[in-house]
């Protein structure tokens, strides 16, 4: 199956097969930057300690010598020969065995490194002599130049070195250079191979991180696609990205909880017609297929299928006014969040223990044209699978079901609880929301084999947070927030995209070109299905 670039789309293909996204890379790459960084500090740090704490204390002793002829001529400039006969003569194992000899040490070596440089242009030669002690490091130069003359007579007679500074016993150690050299080096190499790890580590990971990837590699229909939110002044951009590092490190303050609902005068005009082509594909599916109860399920959490759900039935509502939205996750409710519902001591998980009545706690979100109806839940069940396979919870979807238009249903993770497998046998059709790079490709089709053996329909999928650029895509790597640990209630993070839009009085103003062009490609897209179904 082709593939064709879609929507300013940074994925490339590398050998007609594999397809990289150059968004989804560099994101990893940021995020963990800072960890690699401090790794590679901390490798080379003890690295250097080590090295520091191991290594011998050096000594230098130096003299500095005029080179000259036995006549007294210093004219020797340009003469490379004579200069490399100097360098030779320092550092040859004659000279370094009759130093030894000089010395009575046992070797025919000196423990000691003699380095000459020579001045060509001033006939000047500087002498270093680098040992472990102090003592050996002046008695080996001054051997040196003592004997020098028996070695340089036979190689060229009349050359003569005069001493201009005498050499004397060091009293401190030279600084040790090659600690810092191989913190450097240790720093590179550990940051490039770690970075090198991450790289590959990304491309290994196999998640959805593209639309080819939901085409070819999810067994599902791609239902629909909604792109991550985008836009906003720079100074609420920074405001995010801020809220971002709080949301990492906690003691830094608390970072509050927002939603993008689609009947927000902030919310872009993409975003809203996403969710006005999944309502007209919905409608399609109940005329057809008599399809009107759907549960929007995900593979894990934190891939937004609360928001979806909630967007999903506030479109559906703006057209009729009997469109329920059920929050039947009974381990970690969110809708009252999202929907920024009062929060109550009675919930849809109280009905269904005998507590209360439907009408209790039936509630109505209003807000312009839009008129929604919502059972919450406002705490967590432990034994909410008792309460889905009671005998109560199918009579009030019965009961439902005759009341409402459409019943959106929003059910727990599968990975998590198995709430969602028993929710779908009592529905039409489900919806499993797949966020970008987040769940493996196993664990979604897993999901979906496992709803699709109830007798529940598979509509498709949601593929959600979808990146549309490089820069947009860092910009709000990780905005579509979470909510917490899973199962854990009242700990939670924020839902939406967290950060700021543009001026509103300016949304506002366009709001109205934008719901004209909306309703006439809505009009559009319900006459190419209504003439498929014929």
């Amino acid at each position: 199956m082709g593939y064709t670039q879609q929507n300013n789309s940074t994925e490339e293909t590398v050998g007609g097969s594999i397809h990289i996204n150059l968004s989804i890379l560099l994101k990893d790459l940021l995020r963990n930057l800072v960890t690699v960084i401090l790794i590679a500090l901390i490798v080379s740090g003890i690295v250097y300690t080590v090295k520091e704490n191991t290594a011998k204390p050096k000594y230098q002793s130096s003299a500095t010598l005029l080179l000259s002829t036995a006549d007294g001529s210093t004219s020797l400039s340009g003469n490379s020969s004579m200069t490399t006969l100097v360098q030779e003569i320092m550092g040859s194992s004659l000279l370094k065995k009759i130093v030894a000899a000089d010395l009575g040490l046992d070797s025919a070596t000196v423990p000691a490194t003699i380095t000459t440089i020579v001045q060509d242009t001033v006939n000047v030669v500087t002498v270093t002599v680098t040992a472990d002690t102090p003592r050996m490091s002046f008695e080996v130069l001054d051997s040196i130049l003592k004997n020098y003359s028996q070695v340089s007579d036979y190689l060229m007679d009349g050359l003569v070195l005069e001493v201009l500074e005498p050499a004397a016993i060091p009293y401190r150690a030279i600084a040790q250079t090659g600690a810092r050299a191989l913190f450097k080096t240790v720093f590179s190499y550990t940051f490039v191979i770690l970075m090198v790890g991450v790289v590959v580590l990304s491309l290994m990971r196999d998640t959805v991180k593209s639309r080819y990837d939901m085409e070819e590699k999810v067994d599902a229909p791609l239902f629909a696609t909604i792109y991550r939110e985008t836009g906003g002044t720079r100074k609420k951009n920074l405001k995010a990205i801020w809220n971002e590092v709080k949301r990492r490190i906690p003691f830094l303050g608390e970072v509050k909880k927002q939603s993008i609902l689609i009947n927000d005068v902030n919310t872009s005009f993409s975003f809203v017609e996403s969710f006005k082509k999944i309502r007209t594909k919905l409608e399609h599916e109940a005329r057809k297929n008599d399809c009107k109860m759907v549960v929007i399920t995900s593979v894990t959490e934190n891939e937004g299928k609360s928001t979806v759900a909630a967007n999903i039935a506030l479109s559906l509502a703006q057209k009729s006014d009997k469109v329920l939205l059920l929050d039947a996750d009974f381990r970690k409710p969110a809708q009252y969040k999202v929907l920024e519902a009062e929060k109550k001591e009675q919930g849809f998980g109280d009905v269904l223990q005998g507590k209360c009545q439907l009408e209790d706690v039936m509630c109505r979100y209003e807000k312009g044209n839009i008129k929604l109806n919502c059972l919450y839940n406002y705490r967590t069940y432990q034994n909410s699978a008792e309460l889905l396979m009671s005998g109560e919870f199918e009579k009030t979807l019965n009961q439902l079901r005759e009341d409402m238009d459409y019943i959106i249903v929003d059910t727990s993770p599968t990975a998590m609880v198995a709430d969602a497998e028993i929710v779908s046998g009592y529905t039409d059709g489900f919806l499993v929301v797949v966020r970008e790079d987040c769940s493996g490709v196993g664990e979604i089709n897993d999901t979906i084999d496992m709803l699709s053996r109830y007798r529940s329909h598979l509509l498709g999928c949601i593929y959600n947070f979808a990146g549309r650029g490089l820069g947009r895509a860092i910009q709000n790597s990780d905005a579509y927030g979470s909510y917490g640990k899973y199962g854990k209630y009242g700990s939670y993070g924020r839902y939406g995209y967290g950060y700021g839009y543009g001026n509103q009085t300016k949304t506002q103003e366009s709001n109205a070109n934008k719901t004209e062009v909306s309703q006439k490609s809505e009009r559009d897209l319900t006459k190419q299905n209504s003439g498929k179904e014929d």
